[in-house]
């Protein structure tokens, strides 16, 4: 397996609050960020002078877009695919503080999820294109920062909306949000009255137990006979008894590993993945004190888990999903690696579908043979952003809910159609010099013949003009830069449904936003002084030191 990374350099940078030279603001006062209007005095011809800004009355009517036959994501209209499509985008709703959508559940007509400021947000899902917030229950520890991580049920009636609902939402803690917790909550009336936004003043906590910054930060949760067990990193598994309203710890059973996510076998064993040694199976005889019975280590780190009878499904970031045996939970076995370009986030399973959150993009893959799945569907995820950040994905039937770092969005997955469907590693492309080439690789990611030509014009060509890519093959075209300053888009053409035409950015290097290696900071980028809590200039910070930058995630 090839080695995969994002590389990216990350600045968390604060929102200030400040009005551009040339934008509108409120300087009439009456509350609205309309200017306004002046009487010039002059007579009526078709000219009116607004704040800083002057309109012209042409005397035609004003042109409206034309109507998003598709679905809107943030403000761009996203198409529908062709016939054929196997993986259609459904529907979309967006928030505007939206951040770490990390954990997704769908129950009966109801989808849960773990939505960063937004804190435990529930939606209702009518039919298969209506979306809407039916709450926002913001679990918070700290006022301004709500939010969740990870949601485990204990109690799930037919009827979601009428009957009691129970469930666990976790915190693991981190800097903004020092002291970890879960919160036991609890409808007993089912959720359909939940008013729309709902004051996280009524949530209805039952109980909440903290845990420890530097010892327990919970993580990954699972619910098993009265007893919720939890991830707790590299102090391992605690198991907490949840017979009575207010939770009790029971002790933490040390794993040897960074313990990141659980599950339940069909034997009602406990499975445990973790980043650095694999996957763990323990028997829970004693709740208190769970057995080891068996270990298998896998090639990557395993940070989510989905565990359907004695199959385990594991997330493994760069390395994949790896698929596991627990039916022997004294000698667990991996069965199969499920590659995925990209990083592998989340993973859920449904009636032989697996769904995989794939940090750009969300893939269906069939696993009705553990043994040899393959991929069925793929579809690069759209975002309010500029690039995409899926963390999570459930599937339930043919309807999957994929949360993206902007939006919660609906698919529904047709697994009879097995169309040709492309795949490119790289969506844009930076050229060092105006004469400079580079290859742009193109995968078949389905199951008919891909056919992809490629337009050329005068500021760059495309060699060979077209590529036929069978099932799982790759194709190369070479795009080289005419001489000209290169800031333009390379147009394919394809047989995929849902992707007939694709763009590919192109531009010099250290023409974004970023800077290169050996470049000069901006005095304008700034971040947080975690000392002061005040937006500092970064030169500022790191003047005479030496200094990392570094992406970096904490799902």
């Amino acid at each position: 397996m090839r080695p995969r990374y994002v590389l990216m350099v990350l600045l968390w940078v604060t929102t200030l609050a400040c009005t551009p030279a040339g934008s509108r603001s409120d300087s009439d006062g009456d509350g609205d960020d309309t200017a306004a209007a002046t009487d010039t005095g002059a007579d009526d011809t078709g000219t009116e002078t607004t704040g800083d800004e002057t309109t012209v009355d042409t005397g035609e009517d004003p042109v409206d877009p034309p109507p998003c036959e598709g679905v809107m994501v943030g403000d761009q209209c996203v198409e529908p695919g062709g016939e054929g499509d196997n993986l259609q985008l459904i529907d979309t709703f967006n928030g505007n503080s939206f951040v770490e959508i990390l954990d997704v559940e769908h129950v009966g007509d109801y989808i849960f999820m773990c939505a960063g400021t937004k804190g435990l947000a529930i939606y209702h899902a009518a039919g298969l294109n209506y979306i809407v917030h039916k709450g926002n229950l913001g679990s918070s520890a700290h006022n301004s920062f709500p939010r969740c991580q990870h949601i485990a049920f204990s109690t799930l009636p037919d009827n979601v909306g009428t009957g009691v609902v129970e469930l666990f939402v976790t915190n693991r803690g981190d800097e903004t949000q020092p002291m970890p917790w879960i919160k036991r909550i609890r409808f007993d009336k089912g959720i359909s009255d939940v008013a729309e936004n709902h004051s996280a003043t009524l949530l209805p906590v039952v109980d909440t137990l903290p845990g420890e910054a530097a010892t327990r930060s919970y993580e990954g949760v699972v619910w098993h006979n009265d007893v919720l067990y939890a991830a707790v990193h590299k102090s391992g598994v605690v198991a907490i008894d949840t017979s009575a309203d207010k939770m009790n710890s029971l002790g933490t059973t040390d794993v040897g590993a960074n313990a990141y996510d659980l599950g339940i076998s069909g034997g009602g064993d406990l499975v445990v993945a973790t980043l650095d040694k694999g996957l763990f199976v323990y028997d829970l005889t004693d709740p208190a004190a769970p057995a080891l019975k068996g270990s298998v280590k896998g090639a990557a780190g395993l940070t989510r888990l989905a565990v359907d009878g004695d199959t385990a499904y594991a997330a493994g970031g760069a390395g994949g999903v790896e698929i596991f045996d627990v039916s022997d939970a004294a000698a667990p076995a991996l069965l199969s690696t499920l590659d995925t370009p990209g990083t592998a986030m989340d993973v859920n399973v449904s009636d032989g579908l697996l769904a995989i959150a794939n940090w750009t993009d969300l893939r269906i893959a069939d696993v009705s043979d553990p043994v040899k799945p393959w991929l069925l569907a793929v579809e690069t995820v759209p975002s309010a952003n500029k690039f995409s950040r899926v963390l999570t994905a459930d599937i339930t039937g043919d309807m999957v809910y994929a949360g993206e770092w902007t939006a919660l969005l609906s698919y529904q997955v047709d697994p009879a159609n097995t169309p040709a469907d492309i795949y490119l590693a790289q969506t844009e492309l930076q050229f060092a010099a105006d004469n400079a080439s580079l290859g742009l690789i193109v995968v078949n990611e389905g199951l008919q013949t891909l056919e992809v030509s490629a337009a050329t014009d005068e500021k760059y060509t495309v060699d060979p003009g077209s590529l036929t890519v069978e099932p799982g093959g790759k194709g190369l075209f070479e795009v080289k830069a005419n001489g000209q300053p290169l800031q333009s888009q390379l147009k394919l053409t394809t047989n995929d449904p849902d992707e007939g035409k694709v763009k590919v950015l192109l531009g010099k290097s250290g023409s974004g936003s970023g800077i290169d290696v050996g470049s000069t900071i901006p005095s304008s980028w700034q971040v947080v002084d975690t000392a002061t809590q005040q937006p500092k200039a970064l030169v500022d910070m790191i003047k005479g030191k030496v200094a990392v930058l570094a992406y970096f995630a904490t799902f």
